[in-house]
């Protein structure tokens, strides 16, 4: 079933069942309640060894039932979930492209403080697109706690397989993301 036929479902079974007959502000009540479950669910799941797999079988329900009452208020508005949702994928991939570069750092910095003993495996610098500026912050303040994978950036640093001095390129482009990492990590400890 796809998102419209759902829609149209719950708008034909609001109108055969007096579901309709709810206020905006009752089905609002009702999400609540059912965000509620969804989150009591999580809570049980992560607290509750011994009722982990209950919960677990159930989120699904407590997640659909939240959504129900999303449709439910989307149709009182007239809102067409499936061009919303293509919206929402278009919108999400400029997202991903922004939060790659502007906020990866910030999400890192607030890891970090999470986890100050935590060692970070950090993918996504130099060939990926990440800069040293925005992984510095995955470092500890003695500049150890992260391994910056650059795998691509390293062993695809020269033109042509056959270069004699291939491994020598390969050398001086770890040595350069060192360098980087290592200065930029300096330069934001500094700035603290």
């Amino acid at each position: 079933m796809h998102i419209e036929e759902f829609q149209q479902w719950v708008k034909d079974t609001d109108d055969a069942t007096q579901w309709s007959c709810l206020t905006t502000l009752q089905l609002l009540s009702h999400l609540t309640e059912e965000v509620g479950e969804v989150a009591r669910a999580i809570n049980r799941i992560y607290g509750y060894a011994e009722e982990r797999e209950a919960h677990l079988a159930n989120l699904g329900r407590e997640v659909m039932d939240a959504f129900w009452f999303l449709v439910k208020i989307a149709n009182r508005f007239g809102i067409d979930l499936d061009a919303e949702a293509q919206s929402f994928i278009q919108r999400a991939g400029e997202w991903m492209v922004d939060m790659a570069g502007k906020h990866r750092s910030e999400l890192i910095a607030g890891l970090r403080a999470l986890m100050p003993q935590q060692i970070f495996l950090v993918p996504g610098y130099g060939a990926q697109g990440a800069t040293a500026r925005d992984v510095a912050a995955a470092f500890n303040a003695d500049g150890l706690g992260a391994i910056v994978a650059s795998s691509r950036g390293i062993i695809y640093s020269y033109a042509d397989p056959g270069e004699a001095s291939w491994r020598e390129l390969i050398r001086s482009a770890a040595e350069k993301a060192i360098e980087e990492l290592s200065a930029c990590h300096r330069g934001l400890r500094g700035s603290e």
